[in-house]
């Protein structure tokens, strides 16, 4: 009989840590039953971009290139059809005859330019005055076709978007000056000085750009002329500038019959708009006016702020709203400072408006020109500079924008400057109008299509037309549709927040399991399409196949708890910040606790020694002014680790809040903590003349946070108040957290999803003692401060293992209602425990004397039998244990021996020692321990996909019958040096020349980019041109990592499959590495001239042979992929698990399983701890690949201890 468990899942950017804790009746972990994790890499590359963004973006230039050649095929079938060319095919194949007219004018423009020194351009000019001959008619007309100018499209009517658009733009702007003196741009091509050293754009340089319509101008002229001549017919001229100018507008995607493109009468673009789940509508645009209101609503219902009456958070009022709102729409933006003086507040502080790092830099230097001073340590500042600091800093805060309305602005503006003011008046009030407006902007792309909608458009008058034909595009929507808008709107105004309003109007807005069917197993994260962050959607579909495999192997769980990692939808340059917030936070650490070691040389002997409980009473010492805010005495520094004098307590008890952030944390004397009780500051001193001296200490304090003031002056804390902070602390509250619970509510029958903030987890891992492990091969205790090895750095900057996934799911899994209940009974009871202190003596005569609970539903004051039966469950539950007559009290833990079960299950790599240790403990009894394995962590593999080669072409030359690769190269690059210049091609022939001069340009300089900063592009010498790139001699062909496609060689992209193969009399393996393009090739039997490298070793043990002899030649023993699981045997008799990475030069990189080595050197396989792992293949006696569940599990005859 399977049993009831709850199942814990530690999402992050890549990798599922899950956790399997059986149940008791009561919903009450007892044993853990299985456990592990899956990494996988993030669905992003290595600059942090989408591989989406990449595949798009390759997939878009690969469409021009075929559209042009499109357009050229057609130019020559009119060609052909006009008899300018007589074309000999005789087939009705479009495609065969594309290939045969390609032939045929390649070779007819080669033959005229064999006997005629010219070029297009020049023949250009001369069709505007002299008849052409049909070869030059052929090569003006193939040009056109090729190179047809820049074409404006509704997306350059905004401000250029790249530094390069705006280096185009510029350039056409100045040629449309520069044409004024010319007939056509090919005139002005050949006889402006501008353009006498170069007809061609080149890096950075885009002066030869110009308009379509600047180049539709001069074909008509040309062409014109030539019907003159007789050339060509009427007809003629009108096919070839249909064919020339035709271009399908990106907003319809593909032709043909692609199904990725729009059909007739539609827009791609709204094919692709996704739904509203609540309406059933279309989602809004973005920029909808409408959508702003409802965005600037959103976040002023969701503002808070105090003043000089309150340090009590406040909601705005409708009419506040209201006049905000109105402002708004009369300004470009509102600060904080603006709004503010709309509502008539002074002193006002906003929760949550924090200080960034670079707005702290602003401060100081503020305060440092203030104070004129060049630099400044704003950590020993005097009362005077602090207060100042402090103003600078509010200052700088309430300056920052909150409100805006882009689109609404640009419409105010515009129709006021446009029609006029009293226009505006009346448009201004027409939301609907200018909603849908923005909304054909953002499906429309092209000035035909958008008029022609807009002349079907009932509600939109002519008048406005010119004026929506000169606005920008748009792009994005929102989630919701703009009815859903239109009824959100009047109920924020109200005061309603937006998840408050949505329950109003009868949705539930994290809820996706609206009317779905119940599955046995989680279905594809893509379901419901509601999320498109590329990480986000990695991280899940990987979190699903855990799940499916849990359930398929245990059951349906009775509890799924969820903790997702905070960077999981932000991007790299967030998760860098966030980072480096981290790495400053340590870093101050570290001086801080050398301060501490100095200072206190008798409680700390080294930093080691300091722990995070001592800098915490250290940093409030420091806040707090050295004073006690309860009972305002000095506490001296010597108190601070001083037998107890001192105490850290939460401002508004931890019991009735579940809030443990530093912002509710206070170091106080140990008296009036005990007096305080399970109180707020303001229950126990309300109505005496201690608060008033209280609340002006915390009022008039400088280095106090706001956050924290408030916490210190909180004033109602209601029932309803404290389960609502509860719910703030407790719950994780992001909206993947949210979105993924709610998805499996949606489609599986589990009782209880949790979403579980990753502060709880955090404290606690540190409340029972898991920080700081690593495994058994690095340390027997599992402590990673007991390794041989130990590296302080690696326990403060990482976790390098992986298996604290594994902890972080354990300690998620066993977060349960009832453990939530006894750690919050325990915060609540603790401080009546005289001279308490984890782990120490306890006097228990004295435990039930001086008990002062503060019942907040009634007021009453507790009597100690309350206190009496917290005690009794206490010692039941073995957190409070007696010993003769004395007792010690210890932090609850979900069961008996849980700790040590964590550490033998996650961190014990001995599965004998593993099992033997689990005998011994009282949960599992009775439970089959072969059953149990040590970790095995997987990894996910991805799908053979992506690029058949790398991007760079090389080119071939063959020198002395031996053929190398050549490749050209920017002279600014930092790779081009001396040794560059001795391999350029005919470095001692027709390049001596260019050679020269590049040595000269370089002398001074070790590479062309130092020597470009310094003085720009050389110029040759003898010719005087710009000399941009050189070509040169990259190495002989060899085949190794290069292919043969076509006349080109190409270089080999990633290693998909490694082929291991053995040989007829031979006992060694022979390696090869296939790459996509050759896995491509042997599929479609293209192997004529395909060749393949052969590895027995490294260095030159290899061959390279046509892939037909290889097949006869070699006979296959293995195929392994990267991110295979592989029993590795040496010839020295070690042998071990690891995972395939990939195959290069003779030598195959593996990956160790745990993420740090020490399996890999435990085995044998490596002797010590490296970077990267690489065995050379004539070391290896055979290779097993081995079958790995999603859940870890393997053939035990592989397990090694």
């Amino acid at each position: 009989m399977k049993e009831y468990y709850s199942l814990g899942l530690d999402i992050g950017i890549s990798s599922v840590g899950w956790s399997v804790v059986a149940l008791d009746e009561k919903e009450n972990a007892k044993r853990i039953i299985d456990l592990g994790v899956r990494t996988f890499t993030p669905g992003e590359d290595s600059d942090g971009e989408s591989f989406n963004k990449t595949r798009r973006e390759k997939r878009g230039a690969r469409r021009v290139i075929s559209r042009r050649s499109h357009r050229l095929d057609r130019i020559r079938q009119l060609l052909d059809e006009h008899n300018i060319i007589d074309i000999d095919a005789s087939t009705n194949n479009f495609s065969e005859f594309s290939k045969i007219a390609k032939e045929y004018t390649n070779e007819l423009i080669n033959n005229y330019y064999k006997k005629n020194k010219t070029n297009p351009f020049l023949l250009k000019v001369k069709g505007l005055d002299y008849k052409l001959t049909n070869e030059e008619l052929v090569i003006v007309l193939l040009h056109y076709g090729k190179y047809r100018g820049y074409k404006s499209n509704r997306e350059d009517k905004s401000e250029a978007k790249s530094s390069e658009q705006g280096k185009v733009l510029s350039a056409i702007k100045e040629n449309e000056e520069l044409i004024k003196k010319y007939r056509t741009v090919s005139e002005m091509f050949v006889k402006d000085p501008k353009f006498a050293k170069r007809i061609h754009n080149t890096t950075d340089d885009y002066k030869m750009c110009v308009t379509r319509e600047m180049f539709l101008d001069e074909i008509n002229l040309l062409l014109d002329k030539q019907i003159e001549f007789g050339t060509i017919s009427e007809k003629f001229k009108n096919e070839y500038i249909d064919i020339w100018g035709a271009q399908r507008s990106y907003a319809k995607g593909p032709g043909g019959n692609s199904k990725y493109g729009a059909k007739d009468g539609e827009e791609l673009i709204d094919r692709m708009i996704g739904t509203c789940k609540f309406t059933g509508e279309k989602r809004a645009p973005k920029n909808a006016p409408s959508v702003e209101k409802f965005i600037a609503l959103q976040n002023l219902a969701n503002f808070r702020y105090s003043d000089d009456t309150s340090t009590e958070y406040k909601a705005l009022t409708k009419e506040q709203k209201q006049d905000i709102i109105n402002a708004l729409e009369k300004q470009d933006k509102i600060t904080y400072k603006k709004l503010a003086n709309i509502i008539g507040i002074k002193n006002m502080k906003v929760k949550g408006l924090k200080l960034a790092r670079p707005d702290f830099l602003k401060a100081k230097k503020k305060l440092e020109e203030k104070l004129k001073v060049d630099k400044i340590d704003t950590r020993n500042l005097n009362t005077e500079e602090q207060k100042m600091l402090e103003e600078i800093k509010e200052d700088i805060l309430l300056s920052k924008p909150f409100l805006k309305m882009p689109t609404y602005t640009y419409f105010r503006k515009e129709i006021t400057k446009q029609f006029g003011s009293s226009e505006w008046e009346n448009f201004s009030k027409n939301y609907m109008l200018m909603d849908e407006i923005i909304r054909l902007l953002t499906i429309y792309k092209t000035d035909d299509t958008l008029l022609e909608q807009l002349k079907n458009n009932s509600i939109i008058d002519e008048k406005y037309y010119d004026f929506i034909l000169s606005m920008p595009n748009y792009k994005e929507h929102i989630k919701l549709s703009l009815k859903l808008i239109y009824d959100l709107i009047p109920l924020l105004y109200e005061g309603y927040r937006y998840d408050e309003a949505m329950l109003k109007l009868g949705y539930n807005p994290y809820d996706v399991t609206r009317k779905k069917q119940k599955f046995d197993l989680l279905p594809g994260i893509m379901i419901d399409k509601n999320i498109n962050n590329q990480r986000v959607i990695r991280a899940l579909s990987q979190a699903r196949k855990v799940v499916n495999a849990v359930i398929k192997t245990y059951g349906t769980p009775k509890i799924i708890n969820i903790e997702v990692a905070r960077e999981l939808s932000k991007n790299k340059i967030e998760r860098m910040l966030i980072e480096r917030e981290n790495l400053e936070n340590r870093e101050k650490n570290e001086k801080d606790k050398e301060y501490l070691v100095k200072t206190f040389n008798e409680y700390f002997k080294t930093p080691d020694d300091v722990k995070p409980y001592d800098l915490l009473k250290y940093r409030l010492w420091i806040e707090q002014d050295e004073y006690c805010p309860y009972s305002l005495e000095k506490i001296k520094i010597e108190e601070l680790f001083d037998n107890n004098l001192v105490q850290v307590d939460h401002i508004l008890p931890y019991s009735r809040t579940g809030n443990d952030n530093y912002l509710n944390k206070t170091l106080v004397k140990t008296k009036a903590n005990q007096d305080k009780g399970n109180r707020t500051p303001y229950e126990w001193l309300k109505d005496t003349e201690k608060y008033k001296k209280f609340e002006n200490f915390i009022l008039n304090s400088n280095k106090i946070p706001h956050e924290k003031t408030v916490n210190y002056l909180f004033k109602n804390l209601t029932p309803e108040k404290e389960k609502e902070f509860k719910e703030q602390n407790l719950n994780d509250t992001k909206y993947i957290s949210k979105y993924f619970a709610s998805f499996i509510k949606a489609y599986l029958n589990v009782d209880k999803v949790n979403m579980i903030k990753g502060a709880i987890t955090a404290k606690l891992r540190a409340r029972w003692g898991l920080n700081g492990l690593t495994h058994s091969l690095e340390s027997h205790t599992y402590r990673l401060i007991d390794a041989p090895n130990y590296d302080k750095e690696k326990v403060d900057k990482n976790r390098e293992n992986v298996l604290h996934h594994v902890l972080d799911a354990t300690i998620v899994a066993v977060t349960t209602k009832s453990l939530i209940k006894r750690v919050t009974d325990y915060e609540k009871y603790k401080r009546y425990l005289r001279d308490y202190k984890i782990g120490k003596k306890v006097d228990f005569e004295n435990l039930n004397k001086n008990i002062i609970y503060y019942k907040k539903e009634t007021g009453e004051i507790l009597d100690e039998k309350e206190l009496d039966e917290f005690l009794d469950e206490a010692i039941k539950k073995e957190f409070l244990v007696k010993n003769k007559n004395d007792y010690r009290l210890f932090y609850p833990v979900p069961y008996k021996d849980f700790v040590q079960e964590v550490k033998l299950r996650i961190y014990e790599r001995d599965v004998n020692k593993l099992r033997k240790e689990l005998s011994l403990l009282d949960n599992y009894q009775g439970i089959n321990l072969n059953e149990i394995d040590v970790i095995i962590p997987t990894i996910a593999h991805n799908k053979i996909s992506g690029a058949l080669h790398k991007e760079t072409y090389y080119g071939m030359k063959t020198i002395n019958n031996e053929i190398y690769l050549t490749e050209r190269l920017a002279v600014n690059n930092k790779r081009f040096t001396e040794d560059t210049i001795n391999k350029m091609i005919e470095v001692d022939g027709g390049s001596k020349e260019v050679a020269n001069t590049l040595r000269n340009w370089l002398k001074g300089y070790s590479n062309g980019e130092q020597a470009y900063k310094a003085k720009g592009y050389p110029r040759n010498e003898k010719s005087g041109n710009l000399i941009k790139k050189v070509k040169i001699i990259k190495r002989s062909f060899n085949y190794k990592g290069h292919i043969l496609d076509g006349n080109k060689i190409v270089e080999v992209d990633t290693i998909h499959k490694i082929g291991i193969y053995t040989r007829e009399n031979s006992d060694l393996l022979y390696f090869v590495g296939f790459d996509l393009l050759t896995l491509k090739k042997i599929q479609q039997n293209k192997i004529d001239n395909l060749m393949v490298t052969v590895w027995w070793g490294s260095g030159n043990n290899n061959e390279t042979l046509p892939y037909n002899e290889f097949v006869q030649k070699y006979n296959l023993y293995l195929e392994i992929f990267k991110n295979d699981l592989i029993l590795m045997e040496l010839k020295n008799g070690n042998k071990g698990l690891c995972y395939v990475v990939g195959f290069t030069g003779g030598k195959i990189e593996v990956k160790d399983i745990l993420g740090d080595g020490y399996d890999l050197v435990n085995s044998g396989l490596f002797d010590s701890l490296l970077s990267r792992y690489y065995k050379t293949i004539s070391s290896i006696k055979t290779i097993k690949k081995i079958h790995i569940t999603t859940l870890g599990k393997i053939n035990r005859q592989y397990q090694l201890t």
